[in-house]
């Protein structure tokens, strides 16, 4: 039987769900489901996604989500430097991956087949490389959080 996927989370993933479609108003169980999946390790993110979260309530979330946001560690830094060689642009650093980004990449790769990476940017192209060109580059699962939201067989009622 194979291991459960754990999950990598972007920060357009958290916006998402907490801020733009699926905002606790409307589904109050949802953050709940979101801390279980962190609570037996099976969602986690680099601190840089914790860095990118402005929104007042999301921020207010995310900081008790302690467990949620971990520190890079020397292997995803290695990870990111290759990343940011491969698919990262000097001339134009706001187009392709940035910020948060390859650290999500990394993290996922990093940590082994049973990670994927939950990002809700679009899919990017070869002149602007956004996470899931990235990822299907680099072999790496990407799906979206409502793909994730479907995998995990989550209804809300």
């Amino acid at each position: 039987m194979a291991s459960p996927s754990i999950y990598c989370i972007d920060t357009s993933s958290i916006l998402t769900w907490y801020v733009d479609i699926y905002p606790p108003a409307i589904f109050p169980k949802l953050p709940e489901r979101i801390e279980q999946l962190v609570e037996v390790g099976r969602m986690r993110a680099p601190k840089a996604v914790f860095d990118e979260i402005k929104s007042d309530d999301c921020h207010k979330w995310a900081k008790a989500q302690t467990d949620l946001f971990v520190e890079e560690s020397v292997a995803v830094q290695r990870i990111v430097r290759q990343l940011m060689a491969t698919h990262h642009n000097p001339a134009k650093p706001l187009k392709g991956i940035n910020g948060a980004d390859p650290f999500v990449i990394a993290m996922a790769k990093a940590g082994g087949p049973n990670w994927v990476v939950v990002s809700d940017e679009h899919a990017g192209t070869l002149e602007s490389r956004k996470i899931p060109f990235v990822c299907n580059a680099e072999g790496v699962s990407c799906i979206n959080f409502k793909a994730m939201m479907l995998a995990e067989g989550w209804t809300f009622t």
